[in-house]
């Protein structure tokens, strides 16, 4: 049994811990076919994922974060590079090869 910090106990932690993984793994993908429309920064993958103008600010600081954590993982899994533009900004394109 596991007491997380905020909601109800969780009584199957394994199997809360693997559907944790597995939506982690979906998110991961859909970054990784947001890169196939082309390099972009972190925020530019951010807005990507949430076009909507109507998005708070907090929001999209917390999608920034999570987008970031998603493109890092990528680099790690070799799937992406990360390089810097002109401008000093990083940006991230699919792996080739």
């Amino acid at each position: 049994r596991v007491l997380p910090g905020h909601g109800d106990p969780v009584e199957d932690a394994h199997g809360r811990i693997a559907e944790l993984r597995r939506a982690a793994r979906a998110e991961t993908e859909a970054v990784a076919a947001l890169l196939a429309e082309g390099p972009c920064t972190a925020w530019e993958a951010a807005r990507r994922r949430h076009p909507h103008p109507e998005y708070p600010p907090s929001g999209l600081m917390h999608a920034l974060r999570e987008t970031l954590a998603h493109l890092d993982r990528l680099v790690l899994l070799g799937r992406a590079t990360e390089g810097t533009r002109g401008d000093g900004a990083a940006q991230f394109s699919p792996a080739t090869g």
